[in-house]
């Protein structure tokens, strides 16, 4: 599966983009991850975008507000932080490409493993 190491806010400014870099992680070797559970929600009209490896994913904007409360260290406290400051996390709509079937075909059976993989899951309604 991906995960993505969610990069801490350097500014508290909503306007500073969310970044994290996806990496691939084998779920047998207990990758240390956090799951994120959150309401899709309808697309909007302008959606929000979060710079993974420096490439933007449109997400919706209750992912976007879970992704910018959980990168800050003082909102996202008692979550797991990397060495880097980094949260890592597996997100559905950000770490299985959602545009390509075969993949979402292979990745949607594995949703009891991940989330039961998982070192904790984060619900954001």
């Amino acid at each position: 599966i991906r995960v993505l190491d969610l990069q801490p806010s350097l500014s508290e400014s909503r306007d500073d983009p969310i970044r994290g870099r996806l990496r691939v992680v084998h779920l047998t070797e207990d990758p240390g991850f956090v799951a994120l559970s959150y309401v899709w929600g309808r697309p909007s009209r302008s959606p929000r975008a979060v710079y993974c490896n420096d490439i933007p994913i449109s997400v919706t904007k209750n992912c976007w507000d879970a992704l910018w409360h959980l990168r800050d260290p003082i909102l996202g406290r008692g979550r797991a932080r990397n060495t880097d400051g980094s949260i890592t996390l597996w997100i559905d709509s950000i770490c299985i490409n959602q545009s390509d079937k075969t993949e979402k075909d292979s990745q949607i059976p594995l949703m009891n493993d991940i989330y039961s993989g998982a070192r904790s899951v984060c619900v954001w309604l």
